[in-house]
């Protein structure tokens, strides 16, 4: 499998001296969470929905509108809730990246992407995400959400404009090395071909063709059949001549 890339990005690698950018997206739940004040998270995105007695403003908000994003510089207080979404968006910057529609969050030198390897061969070859200095409050929350097989793609680039999408694939095994105070965080995601490696089970019972097909009865009487002794050439009566009737075969 192959890519092209963007002039501007070709004719930087020519340059011996440049700076390449990453960026990663993983989708930990599609959609958002509403979550209440008080239980924010420091550091963590999120746009008000209801005020109700919190004063966003002490937490990072410009003001107290409902529709306002934030970050947040403390858990907050009082019954407002604003929402927070499940796709995190890092850059290998510093300061925030607008790219795509989204705004990245620079992890600068914290983040780092091992080696993504591509042949002309339909092969599944995955990546290691490693995030450094992670605060030890973080790493509950990242064993708490359930994370395997949810999507992941890794953007490459050497400017906001020239940024191309070099993997997609999905979450796999997350490890980690605890410290006192700061952590380290290793991901492994693997490529989307890794499907075509799945096998695929389809069994001839009328229960999964049901699940596929849900009026299809044409494996109504398979299960039946299997132990049913039959003795060609003679008569069909009873039941069995009635459930025989209905299959149709054309």
């Amino acid at each position: 499998m192959s890519r092209s890339l963007p002039s501007e990005i070709t004719e930087a690698l020519d340059d011996p001296v440049f700076t390449p950018l990453f960026a990663v997206e993983l989708d930990f739940e599609s959609g958002e969470t509403v979550v209440q004040s008080g239980s924010f998270i420091v550091g963590g995105t999120y746009t008000i929905v209801s005020v109700g007695t919190t004063d966003f403003t002490l937490i990072g908000a410009v003001n107290n509108n409902v529709g306002t994003s934030f970050s947040a510089t403390g858990i907050g207080t009082g019954t407002g809730t604003a929402s927070r979404s499940n796709v995190l968006r890092l850059w290998t910057g510093f300061g925030d990246l607008n790219f795509n529609g989204f705004t990245w969050t620079g992890s600068g030198t914290l983040l780092s992407i091992s080696s993504i390897g591509e042949t002309t061969d339909i092969v599944a070859k995955g990546a290691i995400l490693t995030l450094s200095s992670v605060p030890s409050e973080v790493i509950s929350l990242a064993i708490g959400v359930p994370y395997q097989g949810r999507p992941c793609k890794i953007y490459f680039g050497v400017s906001e404009s020239s940024m191309t999408e070099i993997f997609s694939g999905y979450m796999d095994q997350m490890n980690i090395q605890e410290s006192s105070d700061m952590s380290v965080v290793e991901l492994t995601v693997e490529n989307k071909l890794v499907d075509l490696e799945r096998s695929r089970v389809a069994r001839y019972t009328t229960a999964y063709q049901k699940s596929k097909y849900p009026n299809d009865n044409g494996l109504a009487f398979v299960e039946d059949l299997q132990d049913r002794q039959i003795t060609w050439g003679s008569k069909v009566t009873g039941n069995w001549a009635n459930r025989l009737s209905i299959v149709q075969f054309s």
